[in-house]
């Protein structure tokens, strides 16, 4: 199958931030602060660090032959049997991730919006326009992402200017006044969630259509993204208190809704509410998208799109058994999830880079 649509770097970068920023925009500051406290705007930076440098890793990976998919990678060096079980199980990943999103939206819409409304009709409207954007194929998500970005940065702008009279400094003291670990755990948290999710941007890189720069926004992407998430759990604990953060399952939401400036400007929810639409969408549709084009790359079909709806019924499913409630994807997350993506964004890369540095060395001492 070739690489019909390419894409640009700018594209890319685009592509990364809103991955990025996705579910982590609402739950990320929850989740650190339960482990950090105070001090989960620094657990959020160290993640950032940790994400930068398994970004680097993935993108040595992928320079030994960018032409290739992770899929095809695996296949192609691991053989057939343990290459396709490797592929089998990221492809896996990439449907969990995007099931996972799609129940996120139905989650969030029926606690706080539209409460009355059965979460299988949500589901299923996010996931059909889902299906929609990935039938278009990448260029039409790529551009998409490029009209909607300012947006998205110009609502978060709105959001950190407006809470700038609730912010008080004290609220981040002392600083890491319970020692080290704390903070470490946190990081270890948001590493797994979201930077180590960024191998299923492995199957998007390859529509770059200059590999090299593409790297680089992939690189830049990451750092936009990571100084985001390190802003908003700042301005969250600043703004909310960090035992406030860490009982809310949407503290960005609540942040929101403590803004009132002059009695004017006050409950501005719909700007976070706008925010993680556009984000989660797009993440949600780059993950769909990878898991479909996987599958192609792994039965080498010449298209993924007819691949596409059966697919969209098989997340329709998993987005209503995935998991439980809110409450315990989050427990999850922040215990077990980084284990998980490890396993990828780590295992993958580090065994596909020593197996091909195996073979040429094998095929120089055989010359």
């Amino acid at each position: 199958m070739k690489n019909e649509e390419k894409i640009n770097a700018r594209q890319m970068a685009i592509l990364t931030i809103c991955f990025i920023i996705g579910r982590a925009i609402l739950l990320v500051p929850s989740i650190l602060t339960r482990s950090a406290e105070n001090d989960a705007w620094i657990s959020a930076l160290l993640g950032t660090i940790i994400g930068i440098l398994v970004v680097m890793l993935l993108i040595k990976m992928m320079k030994r032959e960018p032409e290739l998919s992770v899929v095809q990678h695996s296949v192609k060096h691991l053989g057939k049997w343990f290459g396709g079980f490797i592929a089998i199980n990221f492809i896996l990943f990439c449907l969990m991730v995007a099931s996972m999103h799609a129940r996120s939206m139905g989650d969030f819409m029926t606690t706080q919006a539209l409460t009355e409304t059965p979460i299988e009709a949500i589901n299923i409207i996010f996931i059909l326009t889902c299906i929609i954007a990935t039938r278009l194929g990448i260029e039409v998500i790529a551009r998409a992402s490029e009209i909607f970005f300012p947006y998205i940065v110009l609502m978060l702008m709105i959001l950190f200017l407006f809470l700038i009279p609730e912010l008080e400094i004290d609220r981040i003291q002392p600083i890491l006044g319970n020692g080290l670990k704390p903070v470490i755990q946190g990081a270890y948290a948001n590493a797994g969630f979201p930077f180590f999710e960024l191998i299923v941007l492995m199957m998007v890189i390859q529509f770059v259509n200059r590999p090299k720069a593409g790297y680089k926004g992939l690189m830049t992407g990451t750092v936009i993204g990571g100084v985001f998430i390190v802003v908003l759990t700042f301005v969250s604990v600043l703004a909310l208190g960090a035992e406030a953060v860490a009982i809310q399952i949407y503290p960005t939401y609540m942040l929101a809704k403590i803004i009132d400036i002059g009695d004017v400007f006050q409950r501005i929810e719909p700007i976070v509410a706008g925010i993680w639409f556009l984000s989660l969408f797009f993440k949600m549709t780059l993950s769909f998208f990878a898991a479909a084009l996987g599958i192609s790359h792994l039965l080498q079909l010449e298209d993924y799109r007819f691949l596409v709806w059966p697919l969209g019924l098989i997340m329709c499913i998993l987005s209503l058994i995935i998991y439980p409630h809110i409450v315990y994807v989050m427990d999850f997350t922040q215990k077990y999830w980084t284990l998980y993506t490890g396993s990828f964004s780590l295992f993958i890369p580090l065994l596909l880079l020593c197996v091909t540095w195996i073979k040429e060395r094998t095929n120089r001492q055989r010359v």
